[in-house]
């Protein structure tokens, strides 16, 4: 059993190839990669490893932007398909294996021959050689791998016009014989080379002899240019055979050029070919190369490890070292894609993706390719992720396949077996339908008894719109037809589906007794380990519609922690999901508790927004999913109500009447006998106080009800104030506090009655707002003298590192920039965590257009006002006048 590896663990590898993973620990970086860190910690080490991984591959700025947007097109494409793939009981090695093959070579090759042919990065290299991968070479009759790092070595030595023994004579400020063993070394796969050494023995300001470069002496003629050349081949001892793997020249226009039967413009290709081939490098180049190479050569190494354990990393034999497949198959798409470009470059970009597209054989265009066929852009990675599916059923051994054929025997067996894969898999997908079909037009009975594949008769009987009678009949068939033991355990699945996820109103009476002998049959098949995550969770669906949801809890959890064992597409977001409905249902939203859930939700694609929501607004939309959709009594099950509403309601009942008759001495009885209610956080995802969930009701009522009402609601809530002081200072589930309503909602005189009983302005929100930073928001002089004290603490920061002179420069709060400048004068240089100061904060948005319109379309959708352009004009003006005077 195993599940596609999430696209972190792939960025690891990479960085641990750049020496750059000692900052991590084992236990940091197996979470790194299984997504089970906090949401905040994923995202500070996903940026710190790609910041790393890009700063130490020494991509250029203005590449950067393209890069970045490719790859995070592949990113996505990935994650697509993880959500969408079954791995069923498949073996990691065969996962690891089809993942690399069907998605990560293929894509990987096609963009880097996009980036070549935008900025190509190998200019100086052998054109006929992939220097920066392993290469199968001619040696006295054999092949003889040849890797990376080796390439480069020869690449340098031969500028330098040296060999090995002597390269480290050139430099006298480096450590001759360590440079030279390491060099040795290096060459000879001895030792991995390591980042730091590329650096060291190669520093910046070194000066290198480069006796085998090419150089021309530009103030002669052509055709003494020309002599040069044909020197500097000679010297070099540089046959037609050699040259065709060092220039991008023909072997009949080499042929032609030695000869003598050239022309002038084929003069001047030759010269270009030579300089752009043989000139000197800079160091920058020599350390850039070393890099590139020394990360291929240790993720190969890392590749042999895991997929061929058995063969030693020099094995020139594609069909045992299958890795060296890989890279076969990453240059057959990065040839065939700058072949489409060369071929169709003044036609256009879908002119290319004809031509590569026609240059691919059929059977792999439904296969190996279809992640990267041009057609298909917008259904690959579904149709991938079905065809992925069904391979790792059909095959859970760790006997990986040829996907290169060596020479032609092992090229026709390999289509041959693809080809009959591929019509295997399309007759079970053609057989599913007609069976429907047959199913609807005549005898379900006779049509299922007619029908032997099992998987066929599955598919039907997972049909949502398929009737119980025939799910029931289905699952039947199903028994007869089952052999292995991952067919017994799904025999059971399409009924509990029906039974657990389908509308209540079609529940049989009996529907619990089914469910229970279903999940009994379940329990005691041979496969039920092989599918314990969807029984659990049907078993916690079962639980729950008896209203027993502290058990259901538990087995939601179990059945999301067994769902990471394989990838099950987006079962374990579904099973997340769920757990956090349950978890929220009758409580507050506890954020170190519940983020597990919500992290899985992002992670398993159960939240589809262009901007992700928060934790609390998903917290809200679990609650409500629970109550109307998750929670299914069985017949006969008395329906339960959420708890707040439940406690709630009978007190409100009571409470309404006597605000509207203004019945102080039934108000003050009230208070007294609902005492419980006051004593914690109500039992709800908002974790609302009564305290707070009054004062929210009243803010609402203001626009419907008099003034009178409302004077008695308002006298109500001072008591309240003063006979339950902890409530002010409960915070609800975004962190707020009753005081911060107060001041949102320009209260003045609930505001100061609040701080006289002894709220708390220093509490902070979820995004680190406290009272304070909520006074500097709004534009009411009166309330922001409320908190004009000694106790005020006006040094407290926001999540964003964000001080309350901040607040008021944003938002413009002229009043509140005055009086602050006295009141809190070091906050005039203090930065916030982009590296603003107030002013500095404030003449950015003045200098941004841009920035300041979002800004103003963010503050307005949280109900807030920001500073226009001549407001923050007048608040730099006074920022100015303070600074000189405070310094």
């Amino acid at each position: 059993m195993g599940t596609l590896p999430k696209i972190e663990s792939v960025l690891l590898e990479i960085h641990q190839s750049l020496g750059g993973n000692t900052a991590y620990s084992t236990v940091q970086k197996n979470k790194f990669a299984t997504g089970k860190i906090s949401i905040s910690k994923q995202s500070d080490m996903m940026k710190t490893i790609l910041l790393s991984i890009v700063e130490k591959l020494d991509v250029q700025p203005e590449s950067f932007d393209a890069i970045w947007q490719s790859l995070t097109n592949i990113a996505n494409a990935y994650k697509g398909l993880e959500l969408k793939t079954w791995t069923f009981n498949a073996d990691q090695k065969q996962i690891n294996w089809m993942v690399l093959t069907h998605f990560l070579v293929p894509g990987l090759a096609r963009f880097s021959a996009f980036q070549a042919i935008e900025t190509p990065f190998d200019k100086g290299m052998p054109g006929g050689h992939f220097w920066y991968l392993p290469e199968l070479v001619e040696s006295d009759g054999d092949k003889k791998l040849v890797l990376p790092v080796p390439q480069v070595i020869d690449w340098l030595t031969d500028l330098l016009g040296t060999d090995l023994e002597n390269l480290a004579n050139h430099s006298l400020d480096i450590d001759i014989q360590n440079l030279r063993r390491s060099l040795y070394n290096w060459k000879n796969g001895t030792n991995t080379i390591r980042y730091s050494s590329i650096f060291e023995y190669f520093p910046d300001g070194i000066t290198l002899d480069f006796e085998g470069a090419f150089i021309v002496d530009e103030t002669i003629t052509l055709d003494e240019q020309f002599n040069q050349a044909l020197a500097f081949i000679n010297k070099k001892d540089l046959n037609v055979q050699k040259l065709k793997f060092e220039l991008p020249l023909s072997e009949e226009v080499l042929t032609d050029i030695l000869q003598g039967n050239v022309n002038e413009e084929e003069k001047t290709k030759l010269i270009e070919c030579l300089l752009d081939r043989y000139s000197a490098p800079s160091i920058k180049i020599i350390h850039q190369r070393f890099v590139v190479a020394s990360v291929v050569q240790d993720i190969y190494h890392r590749l042999v490890k895991s997929q061929c354990p058995d063969v030693d990393k020099y094995c020139a034999d594609p069909q045992k070292n299958k890795v060296l497949q890989l890279f076969a198959l990453y240059k057959g798409v990065y040839n065939l894609t700058i072949e489409a470009w060369r071929n169709c470059r003044d036609k256009g970009e879908f002119a290319e993706d004809i031509w590569f597209e026609a240059h691919l054989p059929e059977w792999d265009k439904e296969s190996i390719f279809l992640s990267i066929l041009p057609s298909s852009k917008e259904t690959g990675i579904d149709e991938l992720a079905t065809y992925l599916s069904y391979s790792f059923r059909i095959n859970a051994s760790d006997v990986i396949d040829d996907v290169i054929g060596h020479d032609p025997k092992s090229c026709a067996e390999i289509a041959e077996r693809t080809v009959r894969k591929l019509h295997n898999f399309y007759v079970e997908q053609t057989e599913t339908q007609d069976l429907k079909a047959r199913m609807q037009q005549s005898s379900p009975w006779r049509a299922l008894q007619n029908e032997q594949n099992y998987w066929v008769v599955s598919s039907v009987a997972q049909s949502p719109d398929l009737p119980i009678r025939l799910k029931e009949v289905t699952a039947m068939r199903m028994r007869e037809l089952a052999n292995t033991p991952i067919e017994k355990i799904l025999v059971v699945i399409p009924e509990l589906a029906y039974y657990l996820n389908g509308e209540s109103k079609n529940r049989p009476k009996d529907c619990k007794n089914k469910v229970e002998a279903l999940l009994d049959e379940a329990e005691k098949t041979e496969g039920y380990d092989l599918w314990m995550f969807a029984i659990l969770q049907y078993k916690a669906k079962h639980l729950l519609a008896q209203n027993d949801f502290d058990e259901a809890s538990k087995y939601f959890r179990a059945a999301l922690e067994e769902s990471f064992k394989c990838s099950y597409g987006l079962m374990s977001g579904e099973i997340a999901r769920d757990c956090l409905a349950v978890s929220v249902a009758n409580q507050k939203l506890i954020v170190n508790n519940h983020e597990k859930y919500y992290r899985e939700m992002l992670s398993g694609g159960m939240i589809e927004s262009d901007q992700i929501p928060s934790i609390e607004e998903v917290a809200r939309w679990a609650h409500s999913y629970f109550w109307n959709d998750l929670y299914k009594p069985y017949p006969g099950i008395k329906p339960q109500q959420p708890l707040s509403q439940a406690q709630i309601k009978p007190a409100f009942n009571k409470l309404f009447p006597l605000l509207e008759q203004n019945n102080v001495e039934g108000l003050r009885d009230w208070l007294n006998s609902n005492n419980s209610l006051f004593k914690s956080s109500l039992p709800d995802v908002e974790g609302n106080s009564m305290l707070m969930l009054m004062l929210k009701l009243f803010f609402k009522a203001q626009k419907l009800m008099d003034a009178k009402p409302l004077e008695v609601w308002e006298n109500f809530l001072k008591d309240i104030f003063e006979k339950y002081p902890k409530q002010l200072n409960i915070r609800d589930l975004k962190g707020q506090t009753p005081l911060m309503l107060a001041i949102e909602a320009r209260e003045t005189m609930l505001v100061e009655q609040m701080l006289a009983v002894g709220a708390d302005a220093s509490i902070q929100n979820y995004q680190g707002m406290t009272a304070l930073h909520t006074v500097c928001k709004i534009r009411t002089p009166q309330i922001f003298n409320a908190f004009c004290t000694d106790s005020s603490d006006w040094n407290v920061k926001t999540v964003g590192g964000r001080l309350p002179l901040h607040t008021a420069c944003w938002s413009g709060n002229l009043y509140a920039v005055k009086k602050l400048v006295e009141l809190a004068p070091k906050q005039l240089w203090e930065k916030d965590y982009a590296g603003f100061t107030p002013l500095e904060l404030a003449e950015y948005l003045i200098e941004n257009p841009e920035a300041l319109n979002m800004l103003e379309q963010q503050s307005r959708k949280n109900g807030y006002s920001c500073g226009i352009q001549q407001e923050l004009v007048k608040i730099v003006e006074v920022l100015e006048q303070a600074i000189p005077l405070k310094c």
